[in-house]
């Protein structure tokens, strides 16, 4: 007895090219259900430029806080944009971007460690580390201003 056989509809796929600015390398990091995309490219020989590609509206600068490396890193259902920035010193800082608020610092993990915003939620709760000395430590952001040290996971 032979068994009919199923298929499966064949997927197909929309590739979409991010006008991101710049004429260098750019990096997209996440993705929401709407197609949002969060990335940074690469800007001069030390730099990076964070943004945020929206379809139908075209790619927005997420701006810095004055110095030369801002990277998107994440991105969640309404729209919010995870990433560091540094400032003119250098020192990195986590933000989060939404278009209500723009370019906002989450703040410090203690011990004015730099700190490297990575993920966020739909709560818009932030993930990620801070780093003094080769000491990375894990933290959790909620918003509007409780930053939770989850110290050094083993």
């Amino acid at each position: 007895m032979l068994a009919a056989a199923r298929f499966a509809a064949a997927q197909t796929y929309t590739v979409t090219e991010v006008s991101a600015p710049g004429a260098n390398p750019s990096f997209a990091t996440g993705v929401n259900a709407g197609g949002q995309v969060s990335g940074y490219s690469i800007v001069g020989a030390n730099g990076a430029q964070a943004w945020r590609f929206t379809p139908g509206t075209g790619t927005v600068n997420l701006g810095s806080f004055g110095g030369a490396e801002s990277r998107a890193l994440g991105i969640n259902e309404a729209g919010q944009v995870t990433g560091y920035s540094t400032d003119a010193a250098g020192f990195a800082h986590g933000f989060v971007f939404s278009d209500a608020g723009g370019l906002a610092d989450i703040g410090g993990n203690g011990g004015g460690a730099p700190i490297f915003a990575q993920h966020l939620n739909a709560s818009g709760q932030v993930v990620g580390f801070s780093s003094n000395d080769g000491d990375e430590q894990a933290f959790r952001y909620s918003p509007p201003s409780l930053m939770l040290n989850l110290g050094t996971i083993p």
